[in-house]
């Protein structure tokens, strides 16, 4: 017995004891996992595009793996102590990546009506725009509630059945009529569950407001003061799209649509308004606005003609472009030039001001970008270069914004410079299908393409980089206190 033990000792002099580590995953790897389904999702749009078998089957596959990596995400990040705020952002961010791939997949296959993709696309820019970052702002959990949960999984079931009915298609076991019978009650199912469920990420938000009456006056104060305008710009803008209808016998039900969905829009204009209400004053004096000056109306007029513009891209064919649609295109270039201009001559610069001009430029490339795509103007590589550009820019700033306020919206000249060289690129691709001479040639817009993707990408590194040092300071900030 002491001999044993004393052999003990001396094995473990000489060899000691080996230590297993604590294993445990690398962080990053949920949020990666999460990610991931971003991938997937453009992976998804290509091969179901081709409309092959093989391809489809695949689809199935992609779905799959995806609802594989939802499951797994969240399941690693709970299981080892590893959820972040920035994984309740990436979670739900690359959900809504994923389905609109696959949306816009269905789309292009005539599955999925034009009013559903939008009903759903409007549903998730206001949430990553408005309501998640008003959750980090009051300091609420921004992670998916239970009715977002059943949205997601509804989805998945969807696409899987939708995916699979194609397959079918593919293998002449059904028609294709039967398949789209199918395919858009279930689609509207779908997105008609993904409205409902903002219902309960926004009653959090309006309870809290409601406990302050002053900050209740001056929200129905600015309401009135934005709400006369914008309606008028509505109906303007409605009767210019009446107009071009009748004129060139576009179908009525197509305006009525129209009507609808830019009724939205602006209904969506009003709500983000009152989220940066606190921006509706003079920087000169810091008095707070009575009324909307004319450069203000200039930026609104710019912004709320975004769906009027898209209705004449879609409807290119049948309208005289150089009569009805490139006058809205100058009118809407001199408003950019000229706010800014009025507004420092007159002495009525405004935070909400420069947030206008920036949010138009934006909104007009992101609507123009969709509707390039889908007419064949530009090729699928540059509209996903502007779109990541876009998404990171909207995602970034709005958060910024909410968690710091106005002093930490930054430009920068790349910035600039790349919307200039999206702007510039989109126009010269209308000249080429205007047939101009010259830079409308084939030939000299491709390599445009080439330059202005270049550019976009650039000041998308530059963008992620200012973006990650923003951050970090805020969180630096509150680690301080």
């Amino acid at each position: 017995m002491w001999v044993d033990q004393e052999k003990s000792q001396t094995y473990n002099s000489t060899y000691p004891m080996r230590i297993e580590p604590d294993i445990r995953p690398n962080k990053h790897i949920p949020n990666l996992l999460s990610l991931s389904r971003i991938l997937l999702g453009f992976v998804f749009f290509l091969l179901f595009r081709k409309g092959t078998t093989a391809n489809t089957a695949i689809c199935l596959g992609i779905i799959t793996l995806g609802m594989i990596t939802d499951y797994l995400d969240g399941t690693l990040a709970r299981r080892n102590n590893l959820v972040t705020m920035a994984g309740k952002w990436i979670d739900p961010l690359s959900d809504f990546t994923f389905f609109f791939f696959v949306y816009l997949a269905f789309y292009t296959v005539s599955l999925m009506p034009l009013v559903l993709l939008i009903l759903f696309l409007l549903r998730e820019i206001s949430m990553y725009t408005v309501i998640r970052p008003l959750y980090v702002k009051r300091q609420m959990d921004p992670a998916a509630k239970l009715p977002g949960k059943i949205k997601t999984a509804l989805q998945i079931a969807g696409t899987l059945i939708i995916t699979a009915l194609t397959l079918a298609y593919h293998l002449e076991i059904l028609n294709f009529s039967t398949l789209r019978g199918t395919s858009i009650p279930l689609l509207s199912l779908m997105v008609a569950t993904s409205l409902a469920s903002i219902y309960w990420y926004v009653k959090p938000l309006l309870a809290r407001a409601d406990r302050n009456p002053e900050m209740k006056e001056m929200r129905q104060r600015l309401f009135r003061l934005v709400f006369y305008p914008i309606l008028a710009l509505l109906l303007l803008y409605c009767l210019y799209a009446y107009v071009v209808t009748v004129l060139y016998n576009i179908n009525l039900k197509t305006y009525a649509l129209y009507v609808l969905l830019n009724s939205l829009y602006h209904v969506l204009i009003v709500l983000a308004s009152l989220a940066v209400r606190s921006e509706f004053r003079l920087e000169t004096s810091g008095k707070i606005l009575n009324r909307i000056n004319l450069p203000l109306y200039l930026s609104f007029s710019r912004i709320c003609a975004v769906p009027t513009l898209v209705l004449l891209f879609l409807s290119i064919e049948k309208i005289e472009a150089l009569v009805v649609l490139v006058p809205l295109l100058a009118f809407l270039f001199l408003t950019d030039l000229f706010d800014g201009l009025l507004a420092r001559g007159l002495e009525q610069t405004t935070h909400i001001g420069r947030i206008l001009d920036a949010a138009g430029d934006y909104v007009l490339i992101l609507a123009i970008s969709w509707v390039y795509l889908i007419i064949g103007f530009i090729p699928i590589w540059l509209f996903i270069i502007v779109l990541v550009r876009l998404v990171v820019q909207a995602i970034g700033i709005i958060t910024l914004y909410i968690l710091r306020g106005y002093s930490y919206l930054k430009l920068s000249f790349l910035g600039k410079a790349s919307v200039f060289a999206v702007f510039t690129i989109y126009g010269i691709e209308l000249l080429e299908y205007l047939q101009a001479r010259g830079i409308g040639h084939p030939t000299v817009v491709r390599i445009l393409e080439i330059i202005a993707a270049g550019i976009v990408a650039v000041s998308l590194l530059e963008k992620v980089f200012l973006l990650r040092r923003s951050f970090g300071k805020i969180f630096g900030e509150r680690r301080d206190q």
